[in-house]
């Protein structure tokens, strides 16, 4: 298995209709919702659109320290603290609590980066945004940093957007379909949105050949106490190529709370005697780093649950 592939599997972790003549399910109202209710009968499209936008635009932010990742491809349970601020800086740290650090995985306004402790060889990985769409290591590179914050469950749907639907699905559920074209090709989008309260339960994406390419589901939302706003709790991230799924409990979620210096918050890491690898470098190889697998480690680091940072 080609080594950067298994390091893309591990940042995948870590860090996707016309309603004219549709026959709509006999949605049946929660007596008491949580989350709150905030569509009609029979939403529209454009209704649907503005109730997503109106809980997650005002989501500037959120932290926590207690974030725990579980799934396929890790070294072990690992854990750590998760931070975002629209509208695409992302931190992600996790390891355990014998180890310490695995993984450093981020993005900024300029650049995103992902550090794994245990590749060989060591290296940080970056690439900056405005270079990865004419990047000749993209075709390499598994994943659109994009679609880590995107699979969070509080993006937003552009009202201009080529959207058809909604269509009703069982289980209270509607879905909006999006084309929309990016570096690799057209792609097509599936927001599957809660019928009452317009919560994004799940996202996935498909190639132009309807071949799924990522998923994202979300669950556990609640009403957060301060800001009145839906937040999942539980993100599950299917990466299909790879046969990845991958966990995410996000813990106690402090929205639009950020504390501590924000300067080394949304900075890349520079670990001492680690090179820096600029996969849009002219000439720039991908190195073939190598993960070890769960059953090389030692019992006591396959069978640690938790760290706090």
């Amino acid at each position: 298995m080609n080594g950067y592939r298994a390091l893309g599997y591990v940042l995948l972790a870590v860090g996707i209709v016309s309603a004219s003549g549709c026959h709509w399910l006999p949605f049946k109202r929660p007596a008491d919702p949580c989350p709150r209710v905030l569509l009609s009968e029979q939403p529209k499209l454009q209704e649907i659109i503005a109730a997503v936008n109106h809980n997650n635009s005002q989501i500037y932010s959120f932290s926590t320290s207690e974030a725990t990742f579980n799934g396929s491809n890790l070294l072990a349970q690992l854990s750590g603290p998760v931070a975002f601020q629209r509208p695409r800086r992302l931190r992600i740290r996790a390891g355990t609590g014998i180890t310490g650090r695995e993984v450093d995985l981020g993005s900024n306004d300029e650049l995103f980066w992902v550090w794994i402790r245990r590749a060989n060889p060591p290296a940080v990985l970056y690439a900056r945004h405005d270079e990865l769409a004419t990047c000749p290591a993209r075709k390499s590179f598994p994943i659109d940093p994009d679609w880590l914050i995107e699979a969070l469950g509080i993006g937003t749907l552009d009202p201009a957007g080529q959207h058809t639907g909604p269509f009703p699905l069982d289980n209270n559920r509607l879905e909006i379909r999006t084309t929309r074209n990016t570096p690799d090709g057209p792609q097509t989008k599936h927001t599957i949105v809660d019928a009452f309260s317009a919560v994004i339960l799940e996202q996935h994406v498909f190639d132009r050949q309807g071949q799924p390419i990522a998923s994202s589901i979300c669950r556990g939302h609640r009403l957060d106490p301060v800001t009145k706003l839906n937040v999942p709790r539980v993100i599950e991230i299917r990466h299909p190529a790879s046969q990845l799924t991958m966990t995410i409990d996000l813990g106690e979620v402090r929205v639009n709370e950020l504390s501590g210096d924000a300067t080394e918050r949304w900075s890349m890491p520079t670990p001492e005697g680690v090179p820096l690898v600029n996969l849009c470098a002219p000439g720039a190889q991908v190195p073939p780093m190598q993960v070890p697998a769960v059953s090389t480690l030692p019992p006591d680091l396959r069978r640690q649950r938790r760290i706090r940072y």
